[in-house]
């Protein structure tokens, strides 16, 4: 009989430990759904209404990203590599922590896009390359640093005045001379960044570079990212820019 009991008392307290740690379990995968679902609502409110631009690690490739209020994106790259896409529905996966641009709609395909950091105003992304992943460092270009209601046109369809450092190479007397600062205006035409004098656009300086030089004429401009290069016959012209 005390045998009987001491078994008893033993399923007893089995079954209340199995029915304690299923409950904790259930209790702790729900948190985490809850997190997550919380996680994607903030991060897309964030995204929906913003423009972004940037490029990647050594500056070959520039993107532009806006990502209308509306669930459509257009992207634009220039540079090393040229795409551009428009239209396109997108969406922002929490629980992988990517940027979904579903370019084929009816097969539900696309391109990943994974966020690897998210402030509001700076944004550090990859993009899938046939030949693998590159990393992208993206800004706000919508002059906010928060999300908005409705979808921004982007700083570079128009003209977006930028100060720039210029360089002048004399071919007669094979000298440089700084120009010092200059304003003139950028402005995407197809898939090129384009630099042009003045707000009309209507004299074009030439397609914005990643900047590979560390100096010029004996001028140091190692500190800047881009730069554009303007011939003529007499000179030429180097623009210097962030």
């Amino acid at each position: 009989m005390q045998m009987m009991k001491k078994l008893n008392l033993t399923s007893l307290l089995g079954i209340l430990t199995m029915l304690f740690l299923a409950f904790s379990f259930t209790s702790c995968s729900s948190d985490d759904d809850d997190n997550g679902s919380d996680s994607s609502s903030s991060v897309s409110s964030q995204l929906a209404g913003t423009s972004w631009f940037g490029s990647n690690s050594d500056g070959t490739i520039l993107m532009s990203l806006k990502l209308y209020a509306s669930g459509t994106a257009d992207l634009k790259m220039f540079g090393a590599s040229s795409i551009e896409r428009s239209s396109v529905p997108w969406t922002y996966h929490a629980n992988n922590q990517t940027l979904f641009l579903k370019t084929n709609p009816s097969e539900n395909k696309g391109w990943s896009l994974r966020v690897l950091s998210f402030t509001g105003s700076t944004m550090q992304i990859t993009f899938p390359f046939t030949k693998g992943e590159m990393t992208f460092d993206m800004k706000r270009s919508d002059g906010s640093s928060g999300g908005s209601s409705g979808g921004s046109s982007g700083d570079y369809d128009e003209p977006v005045a930028i100060v720039v450092h210029a360089i002048v190479y004399y071919k007669a007397t094979q000298r440089y001379a700084s120009k010092g600062t200059e304003t003139h205006y950028l402005k995407t035409v197809g898939n090129d960044l384009c630099l042009y004098r003045n707000s009309s656009c209507r004299d074009l300086l030439g397609a914005v570079e990643y900047n590979h030089d560390r100096s010029r004429g004996g001028y140091d401009v190692s500190s800047y990212t881009y730069r554009v290069i303007y011939p003529n016959l007499e000179y030429t012209y180097y623009y210097y820019f962030n």
